[in-house]
């Protein structure tokens, strides 16, 4: 995932994932979001890699990006879904959950997987609860859409972390280790 902060264009790092993963563009400036699509997706293409843009559809339709990525709260406002119609099959779909009724609200929507969050303390939302690698992974047992950790994930921490029911991870942190 990109960060304002700690990482405004991940493009030096893209080489570093594995084909296959995918890159999250967050930005809160709609310009700057368009520009960081711009500059990142033919890169990460070539590497084998997907992109999603936080909280645009439109944005995600029109650059040839592979997905958004919604915020809980983005999710819960709904007037996202009626740009849907029409997008390309394949499209990817994932919301973050910080609760456990917000993940049940997701794994009833249209969303392709979720990012379960925050795990560990991080940067990002540093007055959060966390939830801990057994509340994670009894939550993400309970989802039947495909989970993600999200928060404070980086090399010591994902050690901690055993994904059993989840598929993966998304990480800012990690990438500055």
């Amino acid at each position: 995932m990109s960060d304002i902060e700690r990482l405004p264009d991940p493009s030096p790092i893209l080489h570093k994932l594995p084909r296959g993963s995918a890159v999250i563009l967050r930005h809160p400036d709609h310009a700057a979001l368009a520009q960081l699509a711009n500059t990142t997706i033919a890169q990460a293409h070539r590497l084998g890699l997907k992109v999603l843009i936080a909280n645009d559809i439109r944005l995600a339709i029109s650059s040839g990006a592979d997905g958004v990525h919604l915020s809980e709260q983005t999710y819960r406002l709904g007037p996202w879904k009626r740009h849907l119609h029409g997008h390309r099959p394949g499209f990817i779909i994932t919301t973050a959950c910080h609760s456990i009724m917000a993940l049940k609200h997701a794994s009833r929507s249209r969303s392709d997987a979720v990012f379960l969050s925050p795990v560990f303390p991080t940067q990002s939302h540093p007055q959060a609860q966390t939830l801990g690698p057994t509340r994670f992974q009894v939550w993400a047992q309970k989802s039947p859409k495909p989970v993600m950790a999200l928060g404070g994930i980086e090399a010591g921490t994902a050690k901690r972390l055993h994904l059993g029911s989840a598929v993966g991870f998304g990480a800012i942190q990690a990438w500055h280790d």
